[in-house]
């Protein structure tokens, strides 16, 4: 089992948006794992909703047997390591399937992913849907985008203006499913009582700015308010992709784990 100190309220959900005709962003938790997972898929065919499945489940599958079949007590190093191994066969397993099956050939996804452990977060992505955390009325963004925009940028070859906006904003350097190898990339940090987690995918932050974002993150700590609240605005701002968001609040301490 996953100890972590604290007393967690969620909620996620995933909106179709406005202009696409099907939903590739999926997502799922382990409650009592204290582990979060977000995917938005590509391809055609529905092999974007495909291979979003399949790495969530996949990834989830994983941390569940992790824990439930073992008695060990795990430090933050073992689980960090586990989770850059669990997202790591998620993509070559995603890939496996995509080059079982013509329709499928090429279909990745994006993926990230919480796990609570003690008074630590382990977070882990790869590609573009975001991890954010809102502390003391601070907004930062944890993860940074494995894009062609985010990788121009620091080779100081693209600079991005209002009246100059980046030509191929969807293009990922790193994706889940679209080669054999991939490197997922994975941070520890510690938690405090009151943070606030948000997981969501780029029909959000692609609509909906950092500041619109803090803006709704100080007027609630509710999860299921932030949640629906966010989506609504990403529709008001245009709704042109699957909007999928995932809120957790450290509400306090919980001292029966100790």
């Amino acid at each position: 089992m996953n100890h972590f100190r604290f007393k967690l309220s969620s909620y996620g959900l995933s909106d179709i948006g406005l202009v696409r005709s099907n939903n590739e962003d999926v997502w799922s938790y382990l409650d009592e794992s204290g582990f979060f997972a977000l995917a938005d898929g590509m391809g055609g065919h529905n092999a974007g909703e495909v291979a979003a499945k399949e790495a969530v489940r996949f990834v989830c599958s994983s941390v569940e047997e992790l824990f439930v079949s073992s008695e060990k007590e795990w430090n933050i190093f073992d689980l960090c390591s586990f989770t850059k191994l669990c997202i790591e066969n998620a993509n070559s397993w995603v890939h496996h399937l995509g080059k079982k099956r013509k329709e499928y050939s090429g279909m990745g996804t994006t993926l990230c992913t919480l796990l609570f452990h003690e008074h630590s977060l382990i977070y882990g992505h790869v590609g573009d849907s975001r991890i954010y955390r809102f502390r003391q009325g601070q907004l930062d963004q944890l993860t940074i985008d494995h894009s062609l925009k985010n990788e121009l940028i620091s080779q100081g070859k693209f600079y991005e203006s209002p009246n100059k906006p980046f030509p191929y904003k969807n293009v990922l350097t790193r994706a889940i499913g679209t080669h054999g190898d991939v490197e997922a990339e994975i941070h520890i940090a510690p938690v405090n009582v009151d943070d606030l987690y948000l997981m969501c995918s780029d029909g959000l932050t692609d609509c909906v700015t950092d500041q619109e974002i803090s803006s709704i993150l100080r007027q609630s700590k509710d999860p299921k308010d932030i949640t629906l609240e966010l989506i609504e605005l990403a529709k008001k701002n245009g709704g042109n992709d699957n909007i999928t968001i995932v809120s957790v609040h450290v509400n306090e301490e919980d001292l029966s784990r100790s």
